[in-house]
């Protein structure tokens, strides 16, 4: 009997633990003001209208010029196609030199190294909230937003005192339905 304040308080704690990590996913907003669980219902309902059909495009730009973009195409859920370029900008033309590019399909698909992995948006918003959203706010600042859809456009954190380069996860550049 002695002990069932102390566990009380365990489970209580428990509680409360698991209530702030899962509140992390529905306070973090952007400038749409959309929560991460309110895109991904938003994500859930267009899917089902449009077909699980669509294009989407991610992408890296650093400061120095460098910069990459790798476009997949999902039809019915699954990567039918990924293209990859990777380019340096000329300045003062403002040219843009590709380094390197691939397209894959069928067998073909993942058998370059270079690019995102081979996922659909349902695996962005997975990575997003086990490998971005749960980061030490304490030490980096959390980024969530949206494109005007409701569809997860930026999902990733920036390190605190990082300087060049810091974002670290999803930008996704362009969405289109295949549909459409």
């Amino acid at each position: 009997m002695k002990q069932l304040p102390v566990l009380f308080l365990f489970i209580l704690f428990a509680f409360v633990s698991c209530e702030e990590d899962s509140n992390t996913l529905t306070s973090i907003k952007g400038d749409s003001g959309i929560t991460y669980d309110e895109s991904y219902s938003q994500w859930q309902k267009l899917k089902a209208q449009n077909g699980n059909s669509y294009t989407y495009t991610l992408s890296f730009t650093s400061w120095t010029g460098y910069g990459s973009a790798t476009t997949l195409t999902i039809e019915d859920g699954l990567v039918a196609e990924r293209s990859y370029v990777s380019y340096e900008m000329k300045y003062p033309e403002n040219e843009m030199v590709v380094l390197e590019s691939y397209t894959e399909t069928g067998d073909d698909l993942g058998s370059h190294d270079k690019g995102v992995p081979l996922f659909n948006i349902d695996d962005l918003y997975d990575t997003c909230a086990s490998d971005y959203l749960v980061v030490d706010e304490a030490n980096n600042t959390l980024y969530f937003n949206t494109d005007p859809t409701g569809i997860m456009n930026t999902c990733g954190y920036v390190p605190d005192n990082c300087a060049d380069d810091c974002y670290v996860g999803i930008n996704i550049e362009s969405f289109s339905w295949l549909s459409e």
